[in-house]
This record gives C-alpha cells, structure tokens and sequence, in this order.
C-alpha cells in the first residue's frame, strides 16, 4: 500500500514539474 503512495505522490511531483 505504501508503494502506492509513493507512485501518487512521484507522479504529482512530474506534474507539477510539466506545469
């Protein structure tokens, strides 16, 4: 479950850096 967490959070951090 935490490596999902993990997955969210690396993918909102890509996004906010693609702006």
């Amino acid at each position: 479950m935490r490596m999902n967490f993990l997955f969210l959070g690396t993918s909102t951090l890509i996004a906010k850096n693609l702006g």
